[in-house]
C-alpha cells in the first residue's frame, strides 16, 4: 500500500466530523484507488487488510460497513480481477447508485416535512442537512432549533453550512436543547446505524427523543438503506470510547472520564423513520435482511 493512501487511511480514521454518508464516500474513494494503482494479486493478497482497516477506523457507521462490504463482493468476483476496466466500471455503479439512493432519501424526506414550521435537529447528518436545503429550494424556511453537539461541535458545523445558504437558525449549548426542543413542531435526526429494533446516532439523542415524546412532539430518523445492518454485518459494528482531548484538560488528569460519541436507542421512541422507509412491506428498494457478506469478511473479528 503506497504512502498516499496510507495517508488517505489515516485522515478517514480520525475524521469526526463527517457523517456516514460522507465517510462511506471516502471509503469507496479509498478502496478505488487501491484497486486501479494495485494489480490482481496484490488485490487478493491485501483486500481483507484493507477491508478490515477501514470498518476498523470507522466502526460505529453502517453506511461505511455496508460499502466495504458491497466493494469487497465485487472485487471477489473473478471477472473484476482479469480485467480492471470492468472492476471500474463496477466502481463507477456502486457510486452512482449510492447517489441514487440519498437523493431519493432527501427528497422523500424534505416532501414529508414540509407541514412543519419549527424544526429542531441534533449533531449533523448529511441527510438532515440536504433535507433542509431541499427544503428551503422548494420555497419552505422553517426556523432550525439546533446545539453545538459537544465534544465534536458538528452541530456549529451544520449551522454554519444552513446559515450558508440563507437559513437563520437559533443555536444553542447542548444542555438548552432539551427546553428549546418544546418549542419546535418536530424533532429530526439522522442514523449512523439501523437494525430491526434499535437505531444508533450521536450521544445525547436518546434524551430529546424522550423530552419530544413526553412533549408530544413527532420525532423523525431520516435514512437511506445504506444505514441499515442485517444480518452478520451487525456483528462488525462497534461504539467505540474516544480520547478525552478536547472534552476534559489536564487539571482532570486522574479522573475517571467517559467520551462516547454514540448510543443505540430503541426505534420505540421515534415517531417513524422518513426517506426510505425500509420497514415499510411495500418499500421496493432493495433492502436485503439477511445481506450477503464478503468473503475476506465472513467470520472475521473487529477487534477496538
Amino acid at each position: 500500500m503506497n504512502e498516499k493512501l496510507k495517508k488517505q487511511i489515516a485522515a478517514f480514521t480520525k475524521d469526526e466530523i463527517s457523517g456516514s454518508v460522507e465517510l462511506a464516500a471516502q471509503a469507496l474513494g479509498i478502496m478505488w484507488k487501491f484497486f486501479l494503482n494495485s494489480t490482481p494479486e496484490v488485490i487478493r493478497r491485501d483486500l481483507k487488510n484493507l477491508a478490515l482497516t477501514l470498518i476498523k477506523a470507522q466502526p460505529s457507521m453502517a453506511a461505511v460497513i455496508n460499502m466495504v462490504n458491497r466493494v469487497a463482493m465485487l472485487a471477489e468476483r473473478s471477472e473484476t480481477l482479469v480485467r480492471v476496466e470492468t472492476l471500474d466500471e463496477a466502481l463507477q455503479q456502486i457510486e452512482v447508485s449510492f447517489s441514487r439512493d440519498i437523493e431519493q432519501a432527501v427528497a422523500l424526506a424534505a416532501f414529508h416535512l414540509r407541514s412543519y414550521k419549527r424544526i429542531a435537529t441534533y449533531s449533523r447528518s448529511r441527510l438532515v442537512e440536504e433535507t433542509l436545503i431541499e427544503m428551503l429550494d422548494s420555497g419552505y424556511n422553517p426556523e432550525i432549533y439546533l446545539s453545538e453537539a459537544r465534544p465534536g461541535l458538528e452541530g456549529l458545523k451544520l449551522a454554519e453550512n444552513l446559515i450558508e445558504v440563507g437559513f437563520s437558525p437559533t443555536i444553542c449549548v447542548d444542555a438548552c436543547l432539551p427546553e428549546l426542543l418544546k418549542q419546535a413542531d418536530c424533532l429530526i435526526v439522522g442514523a449512523d446505524a439501523v437494525t430491526g429494533d434499535k437505531f444508533c446516532n450521536k450521544i445525547g439523542t436518546g434524551m430529546l427523543c424522550h423530552v419530544a415524546r413526553d412533549a408530544r412532539i413527532p420525532v423523525f430518523v431520516i435514512i437511506s438503506k445504506d444505514k441499515y445492518l442485517g444480518g452478520e454485518l451487525e456483528s462488525y459494528f462497534h461504539i467505540k470510547e474516544y480520547p478525552t482531548q478536547g472534552v476534559f484538560d489536564k487539571r482532570f488528569q486522574g479522573a475517571a472520564i467517559f467520551n462516547t460519541l454514540f448510543e443505540w436507542n430503541s426505534n420505540e421512541l421515534i415517531t417513524s423513520f422518513i426517506g426510505q422507509d425500509i420497514f415499510d412491506p411495500d418499500f421496493s428498494g432493495g433492502i436485503d435482511f439477511e445481506p450477503r457478506v464478503a468473503k475476506v469478511l465472513k467470520g472475521s473479528k473487529i477487534d477496538i
